[in-house]
């Protein structure tokens, strides 16, 4: 079986895989409305991580410009996250070369702006690297770098991918006790986090590792399970490649009817994607399985089909695999002399493979040879050196050391002091803040209260009032009739007005569904005869701390009341997206506009709100609008992991 194929599941991780369409569409949908260059990059970037496993050469068109936003911007994370996507879209290709390259210039850059969540899953990619290219001792301490730095930021997600990787080096090493240990502690740390897509990844790397330790009632298990969480989320390139997996298993395990079934299951899921790699080991597999049940005539057709692409690939692995069944299933129907033919042509094969496995074994113990080599002579020459300037440099080196140091414990203590000045300094307007934001939502709830619990109350009792009285009129005075109607109209709609401005104080929604649903609750209540609004939302199915959610549900509100009131506008778009590490808020409408330049446009409450607001939660926001173009403004906030 194809080492390629046979790895997919095994080191598909959060690094980047499985073409999501609907996600795709939905930033190209995004990408066509904005003008703002921030958001554009991000999502270039976006763009560049979806087809990273299936179109290089589109991913790496978006990544370049995405590159050039963040340059021109100085944006070094941005730019961390550009030599991240490379590196995959290099690993995709076999590049190795390049992909270490990629990695390493990401890390590099991300130490020295102390980028730490980007560094875990930098490192996490530097060792899947490292051991595609079997060089197990670097690919372990780049994941327990990984582990380390996750467990200081206390990010769960990252603390999984890094044992999860652990788990497949040593399932790779043949220590399978080992592996399956580290995949049962990934699972509980994504369990945890609630990451329903990588559990759905880590079962099938659990069913392939049962698969290639010989246990396939188990790992038919967890290859279905794969498969179910797999098209829940919709991923049309792993669908195919579990299937083509547990086919794997059932011919292994000598079951040719179910291998076959599954086989055709993963060519149908093949046409329904756009990822069309590794076809030429399902193909050749599937001869196999019809070889075993005498179904020669589709056996053949199979067997060179799967021989024709791994030519046009150059793959010789899978040339000598379609060798090996097209030579048994010419055996098996008596025609020795094909039989003898392409048993010839499948050893030339393996011969081909062994020397080219030789060669790149001696070039990598030649490599390291001269390398240690060179290193043991460079270390003689320089302990030379050392020896021969210790005396000379030994007294002025501890004058100058003596200076530097009064000097560096004084600079360090007037530092830390600055440092801590403004440390207080920041922390006191945050608590003034926060004092603010908590006193503000206080009194939203007693009003809310008030109105619900002693106004409200109040206008009911009126209208129950007045209801009895209209039984004492009399039935014969219509004038009167008509004026009493109208009054006990106006308290019933005091009433419902009421209830509404309560229930906008302090929403049920937001308190009992959260954020998504609160939001979808506010704008359902807009006459959309007036204002078409159109929401979208994603990641938020799971609550976040209910300070945030209060927040942005009052900055939506204030940013919604404002086109209402200001813009003229007949549509507003509003998108909630929840990443790994942030939520990202664009709203956006076709009103008449502001020209941004225009300092006292930024005067008014509402804005100074929306803006205290979103510097609270640490976040940043952005407008981007014209006169007669319409308004766009851009919020992203930071989650705590």
């Amino acid at each position: 079986m194809k080492t390629r194929l046979l790895l997919l599941l095994l080191f598909a991780t959060a690094l980047a895989f499985g073409q999501n369409q609907k996600k795709i569409d939905t930033l190209l949908s995004r990408l066509s409305r904005t003008t703002l260059d921030s958001v554009k990059a991000k999502i270039y970037l976006d763009l560049g991580y979806e087809w990273s496993d299936v179109d290089p050469k589109k991913a790496g068109d978006y990544l370049n410009n995405a590159q050039a936003i963040f340059e021109k911007n100085k944006n070094n994370r941005g730019l961390c996250d550009v030599f991240f996507n490379r590196a995959i879209v290099y690993e995709y290709e076999q590049k190795r070369d390049s992909s270490l390259l990629f990695f390493k210039k990401g890390i590099d850059l991300g130490t020295k702006i102390n980028y730490n969540d980007f560094l875990g899953r930098a490192y996490v990619g530097l060792g899947w690297s490292y051991n595609n290219a079997h060089e197990y001792p670097a690919a372990q301490e780049a994941y327990l770098k990984a582990f380390d730095i996750a467990e200081k930021t206390g990010n769960t997600i990252a603390q999984g991918d890094a044992l999860r990787k652990m788990a497949n080096l040593y399932i790779q090493m043949g220590e399978n006790d080992k592996g399956f240990l580290f995949y049962k502690k990934s699972f509980a740390k994504y369990e945890a986090a609630n990451d329903s897509a990588t559990m759905a990844q880590l079962l099938g790397s659990i069913g392939f590792a049962y698969r290639s330790a010989g246990n396939y009632d188990s790992a038919i298990v967890y290859l279905n399970k794969a498969i179910a969480g797999f098209k829940q989320l919709n991923y049309l390139t792993m669908i195919p490649v579990a299937y083509t997996e547990m086919g794997m298993a059932y011919l292994q395990w000598k079951r040719y009817a179910d291998a076959e079934a599954n086989f055709r299951m993963a060519i149908e899921y093949h046409k329904k994607s756009n990822y069309q790699g590794h076809q030429d080991a399902l193909y050749i597999n599937l001869g196999k399985a019809l070889t075993e049940q005498t179904k020669y005539a589709e056996a053949n057709t199979s067997l060179e089909k799967g021989l024709a692409i791994a030519k046009e690939t150059q793959d010789l692995e899978m040339q000598r695999d379609a060798y090996e069944g097209l030579f048994l299933l010419y055996e098996k129907q008596g025609n020795y002399k094909l039989a003898y033919q392409f048993k010839t042509l499948h050893d030339n094969a393996k011969d081909s493979l062994d020397i080219l496995e030789q060669k790149n074994q001696l070039r990598e113990i030649t490599t390291k040879y001269d390398f240690e080599k060179q290193q043991r002579r460079i270390d003689k020459d320089a302990f030379k050196i050392k020896q021969q300037s210790w005396v000379v440099y030994g007294l002025i080196g501890a004058f100058i050391l003596l200076s530097l140091l009064a000097f560096s414990y004084y600079r360090r203590f007037k530092l830390k002091k600055e440092k801590q000045l403004a440390e207080e300094v920041m922390h006191q307007q945050d608590l003034a803040t926060k004092a603010i934001l908590v006193a503000e939502e206080n009194e939203r709830k007693r009003i809310a209260a008030e109105l619900h619990d002693g106004v409200g109350q109040m206008m009911s009792a009126a209208k129950m009032n007045l209801s009895a009285f209209e039984n004492d009129m009399n039935d014969g005075d219509e004038i009167k009739k008509l004026k009493f109607e109208k009054i006990v109209a106006l308290v019933d709609d005091s009433c419902k007005e009421v209830r509404a401005v309560s229930h906008q104080m302090m929403p049920n929604a937001l308190l009992k569904n959260g954020l998504a649903n609160a939001i979808r609750d506010f704008v359902d209540k807009i006459d959309h005869r007036i204002l078409k609004v159109d929401l979208y939302s994603e990641g938020l199915n799971e609550r976040i701390d209910s300070n945030v959610e209060t927040i942005l549900y009052r900055i939506i509100q204030e940013a919604v009341n404002n086109v209402i009131k200001h813009s003229g506008a007949n549509h507003l778009d509003i998108s909630l997206i929840r990443e790994t590490q942030q939520i990202s808020v664009t709203i956006e409408d076709n009103g008449k506009g502001f020209d941004t330049s225009e300092k006292d446009k930024f005067e008014g409450i509402g804005l100074k709100n929306i803006i205290t607001r979103v510097t609270y939660l640490k976040g940043d926001i952005e407008f981007d609008s014209q006169p007669g173009k319409g308004t766009l403004v851009a919020i992203h906030v930071p989650l705590q992991s």
